[in-house]
């Protein structure tokens, strides 16, 4: 009997745990994991205990199962029904995905209850708050600790050098049969696509400073970003939409709501950019270069491990305006192509760094541990 109908995985039961389901990387990770482990065999649930779930129909399309924790919003009461829930499934193993999660698991696993626990880093810690303390004085309590980034790593063996015997990186996987490239007629506006939330982490008030000058300059170019627009609930992006006024750039910037078909965005736009001051190991690069596009991209955590500067796009300093203008004059002034060339380069190395097969035989490697 093959791998795949092991008796052992059939009999395994695994949950898949996160906080919501809302658009992001992490959450796609997440979902894509949990389908990679089902068809090894495992029996694998997804949970969450936020209700909102924009990626409900990939979880359906996969044949996932799905199930909402109910609770009233506070850390306690959270606390409380993922203990009953767990309790009543009794899961052999939990793949926990971002801080606030991993810290109910651990805590579930402080007060008694047995399952194996992964908890997973998906983003590199700046700001030493009590929440990022308090997360890992409760890693103790974890069996494996997953980031996904070297940076990530290098950062707990700096600061939490007891945390390294257990600490396995295991980088992002990109579909490459889904995210593919397609040839594209030639425009006389460089397309930029940016996927990204609407936040301070991701840099979009530079990254709208630095466009200004472009426009300035005369550069033709046509941005969209896609995002979590919410102008009516969320300060910030209406600071960002009046920044965009106030600019004048309303005619080359285009803020777009978070769409499920962003393999089609991709594969359409010229090139790709990422201006965030800190990342983990970012999913939409991944995606970007598996569909043969150049990338513009801060110089943080394992970006360059990912992007080689002049190679298949160019690096640049977040925090320094001028350093991202200049990257987009780097790309604006190569011919078609040239920016066809470095678009190859990163189909090429997709191909090789993100394989799903090498992501997923780590997981199970340390499920079956």
């Amino acid at each position: 009997m093959g791998e795949k109908y092991n008796f052992k995985k059939l009999f395994m039961k695994i949950l898949c745990f996160t906080d919501g389901f809302n658009q992001g990387g992490a959450e796609r990770q997440l979902i894509g994991l949990a389908n990679l482990l089902q068809q090894h065999g495992f029996d694998v649930t997804l949970a969450s205990y936020h209700k909102e779930n924009f990626y409900r129909s990939l979880m359906d399309s996969c044949n996932l199962k799905y199930d909402f924790i109910e609770s009233s919003g506070l850390q306690l009461s959270k606390l409380v029904s993922c203990y009953k829930y767990f309790k009543t499934k009794g899961f052999d193993c939990v793949i926990s995905y971002k801080g606030g999660c991993n810290q109910i698991c651990c805590l579930l696993k402080a007060i008694g209850m047995s399952f194996k626990l992964i908890v997973s880093e998906r983003c590199l810690v700046y700001d030493f708050n009590a929440f990022q303390k308090r997360k890992f004085f409760l890693y103790r309590f974890a069996d494996y600790i997953v980031p996904n980034s070297y940076a990530q790593e290098k950062f707990i063996g700096e600061h939490y050098p007891k945390l390294l015997a257990k600490t396995v990186t295991i980088t992002n996987f990109t579909d490459i049969d889904t995210f593919v490239p397609v040839k594209n007629e030639t425009h006389s506006k460089l397309r930029v696509l940016v996927t990204a939330r609407i936040s301070h982490q991701k840099n979009i008030k530079r990254f709208i400073e630095a466009l200004s000058i472009l426009k300035k300059e005369n550069l033709s170019i046509d941005v969209k970003w896609f995002g979590n627009v919410n102008f009516g609930e969320d300060t910030y992006a209406l600071e960002c939409k009046e920044l965009i006024e106030r600019y004048g750039i309303g005619d080359i910037f285009h803020l777009l709501p978070a769409t499920t078909s962003i393999s089609t965005e991709y594969q359409s736009c010229d090139v790709f950019c990422l201006p965030s001051i800190f990342e983990g190991y970012p999913n939409v690069v991944c995606e970007a270069m598996s569909c043969g596009k150049p990338v513009l991209c801060s110089n943080v955590c394992d970006n360059s491990t990912i992007v080689e500067d002049g190679v298949n796009g160019y690096l640049f300093d977040p925090y320094n305006i001028m350093d991202i203008v200049q990257a987009f004059r780097k790309v604006y002034s190569l011919s078609t192509n040239q920016r066809e060339e470095m678009g190859t380069k990163s189909r090429e190395m997709a191909v090789v760094k993100f394989s799903k097969k090498t992501f997923v035989n780590k997981y199970i490697k340390l499920i079956e541990k």
